[in-house]
Order: C-alpha cells, then structure tokens, then sequence
C-alpha cells in the first residue's frame, strides 16, 4: 500500500538553531536545539523532555529570521527522546522560504 503525504505544505530539512521558552507545571522552561524539517506552517524538532500537546512555546531561530509563538500539535516519544511538532501562531511566519 502506497504512502500518502498528509502535510498540507511542503517540508524541507533544516537544521536551524532554536532558542525555546516555555512554561510547564508553574515553572519557566527552556530549550537551545535544531530544527529538523521546517514549513511555513511549523517545524518538528528533538527534545530530551516532552512538552505537553496545547503548550505555547516561544521560539527564536536568529539564522532563519524567526521569533515568536508556536503551540505544540504533537509529542511522541522515541528511545530517550521526543519527536515534537509545532505549529506557528499569532501570525509568526518563516521569513525563509520553505518550499
């Protein structure tokens, strides 16, 4: 059976640097890690924690010209780390062109 790309964009590789910011249980939490593929719409990275589906996260990505918000769409673990999708909001797009 054939496989069937589901994204409603295209997704490139790219290992942007990230800076993360985000708030878990009542405290302030951050990240610096790479991004592995990148859209106009959101990105998927690797994380040695989890972030819970429907948390904000700050993002700043200075190489690519990205700085704002991200909700967390999805979060699967995988060996000692977690996959983790993110979808930008409030407006923020990737200068960078995606396609």
């Amino acid at each position: 059976m054939e496989s069937r790309e589901r994204r409603r964009e295209k997704r490139v590789q790219m290992g942007a640097e990230v800076r993360l910011n985000w708030e878990a249980g009542g405290e302030a939490r951050y990240a610096v890690t790479r991004t592995y593929d990148l859209s106009r719409s959101g990105f998927k990275l690797q994380l040695l924690e989890g972030i819970d589906r429907g948390t904000f996260v700050r993002v700043q990505a200075d190489s690519i010209k990205l700085t704002g918000t991200a909700v967390v769409r999805n979060c699967t673990r995988k060996g000692g780390k977690f996959w983790i999708g993110l979808e930008f909001a409030g407006g923020t797009k990737v200068p960078v062109a995606a396609e």
